[in-house]
């Protein structure tokens, strides 16, 4: 559905263990135009006697369809076309599915919610370059015990092509 709404206020709050917590105020205009889209999306699946499934008149889903029930459809919906650009905006680097509470619901009110995620851990690398080089200097000097002579790795590589050689007879 995705239209162009922008929340009126966002606050981003680091928590424990890479998770972080985003409260999000959204206006009640921008909510509400997503009216007409919920209620064709319930009346797909609505069942009135006296009428096919998928053809009951708005109106009379108006009626018998719960007004709070309706505003929290709208809300999702809302949440859910801004939610990326929320992300994008902040820089938040989510995984996975966030947890939505809606705290304030109401008409002519803005919305408040408040979306739970976890997020990719913060790190900072150490000195590679550093440790590199001690690295390095560590591998070009052979550890105490294991150093080959010449004739040790010339035994070797006869001792391989000795292997080879009986392996392609068979």
């Amino acid at each position: 559905m995705s239209k162009e709404i922008k929340p009126i206020k966002t606050v981003v709050e680091k928590q424990p263990g890479s998770n972080i917590e985003v409260k999000v105020t959204l206006a009640w205009a921008d909510v509400a135009s997503y009216k007409d889209a919920v209620m064709l999306s319930i009346q797909k699946d609505y069942e009135v006697d006296g009428f096919r499934k998928g053809n009951v008149p708005i109106a009379t889903i108006e009626k018998n369809v719960s007004t709070s029930l309706v505003n929290e459809m709208m809300a999702e919906e809302a949440l859910n076309d801004i939610y990326p650009t929320i992300l994008k905006d902040n820089n938040i680097d989510a995984l996975g599915r966030p947890e939505v509470i809606f705290t304030k619901l109401a008409v002519d009110n803005d919305v408040e919610c408040t979306i739970k995620t976890a997020v990719y851990p913060e790190f900072t690398l150490p000195d590679y370059k550093k440790i590199a080089k001690t690295v390095v200097k560590e591998v070009t000097e052979p550890a105490e015990g294991f150093a080959a002579t010449d004739e040790e790795v010339t035994q070797a590589f006869k001792e391989l092509q000795h292997m080879r050689a009986h392996q392609e007879m068979h």
